[in-house]
């Protein structure tokens, strides 16, 4: 056996024995550990009610979300405390897509990307009534932690 041979048997061995480069966990594809992460999302929102003006409806108002797996880079966040507000998304890179359904009526997709580590992420949203009444835009800041603060996310084109 030459000396390379050996040299690959000595390292892959033990590797394959202790399932060193081997993994069935999702994570593994991710920039960064998404699940069970906890963040603090800064948003500010117009609202555009059928047949009437925009408005501001939301400017800076904080929330807390977690990121819990539910399938391969896909997952559930909710607010905590779970105000029944859900989403569903998707993780590819950096760029996180999800729908959301609220319990006050609406429905709301968007996109956030995220920092490289994972630390922060910002992004638009829009949203519409389930009864057509109104619909809006959102832009959304994130930083890990649950007692951090995100800068102020810019206006979305209605805010005056």
């Amino acid at each position: 056996m030459r000396k390379t041979e050996c040299a690959v048997l000595i390292v892959f061995v033990p590797a394959l024995l202790f399932g060193y480069g081997c993994s069935t966990r999702d994570e593994r594809h991710e920039f960064f550990v998404l699940s069970g992460a906890i963040y603090t999302e800064k948003f500010t929102c117009d609202q555009t009610p059928t047949g009437q003006p925009t408005t501001c409806s939301d400017r800076n108002e904080v929330n807390r979300i977690q990121f819990e797996r539910d399938g391969f880079n896909s997952f559930e966040v909710r607010t905590v405390p779970d105000t029944g507000f859900v989403i569903h998304g998707r993780l590819i890179g950096l760029a996180f897509t999800w729908n959301a359904t609220s319990p006050n009526g609406y429905t709301e997709s968007g996109t956030w990307t995220f920092s490289p580590g994972g630390g922060s992420f910002s992004g638009p949203s829009h949203y519409v009534a389930n009864d057509g009444s109104f619909s809006g835009d959102c832009n959304t800041n994130g930083d890990i932690g649950a007692l951090s603060t995100p800068p102020d996310p810019p206006d979305p084109p209605g805010c005056p």
